[in-house]
């Protein structure tokens, strides 16, 4: 009788700390963690190019954030993208049809040249209505895992608008070769290479989950059965 009662005792404990184990587990599956890269209130002038502008009705830009950057922002790889948020100060008037983001490794350390695929689509949204007055954060589809050593090139692109308009800022830092960009108003610019080089960057959110979230040491937890517990 005495070892029934035991192994009952037994398994009622390891269920409680099964629970206890899953619930921390999923804690830890959830933590995320935010990054900034660029500081200050500067923003792009409304006919600047930016990757929300609608001076044509068309654009596509690249910019490469630097290790040292994603470093300082808090970001020490390797680890797993999940989001980007860009502070919009002034929406376009029209919403942005097929924007998109792409990402890659890269180890050119500036936007001097034009960067070729491939590319990870990270996010698409058929009709983007960016939303002004503080980070506007985009959930990734597919996350982006950053090696933790080569700088990251984030391209953004989004089909033509119904028309031009001077509308779309949003909040910037000063760096040199900091953004490339292609824009026009007869086609779309999604695939057509960059041409025009920026001295700023796009301020930018970065939501990460740390590589040390979670361990494999779960293995800890493992439950082979109960012991032979005499009475």
């Amino acid at each position: 009788m005495g070892r029934i009662v035991n192994r009952r005792l037994w398994w009622f404990i390891m269920t409680i700390m099964l629970f206890i184990c899953s619930g921390v587990l999923i804690s830890e599956l959830n933590a995320q963690a935010i990054g900034v890269i660029g500081a200050g209130t500067a923003t792009n002038t409304n006919t600047q190019a930016a990757p929300i502008n609608i001076y044509f009705r068309s654009l596509r830009s690249q910019t490469v954030y630097t290790v040292a950057e994603l470093n300082a922002a808090g970001l020490i790889g390797p680890n797993t993208i999940t989001a980007i948020g860009y502070y919009v100060t002034e929406v376009p008037i029209h919403d942005l049809p097929n924007f998109q983001i792409r990402m890659r490794h890269t180890t050119q350390g500036d936007a001097s040249a034009h960067i070729d695929g491939p590319y990870e689509q990270v996010y698409f949204n058929a009709l983007y209505s960016p939303t002004q007055g503080n980070w506007d954060v985009l959930q990734f589809t597919v996350p982006f895992a950053w090696n933790g050593v080569d700088n990251i090139l984030i391209d953004t692109a989004f089909a033509q608008v119904p028309a031009w308009n001077s509308s779309g800022q949003q909040r910037i830092f000063d760096s040199p070769n900091g953004m490339r960009f292609v824009r026009g108003d007869t086609a779309d610019q999604t695939n057509n290479p960059t041409t025009t080089i920026m001295q700023y960057k796009p301020q930018v959110q970065i939501h990460y989950t740390p590589a040390d979230a979670f361990d494999d040491d779960m293995a800890a937890f493992a439950i082979t059965g109960p012991p032979n517990l005499s009475p």
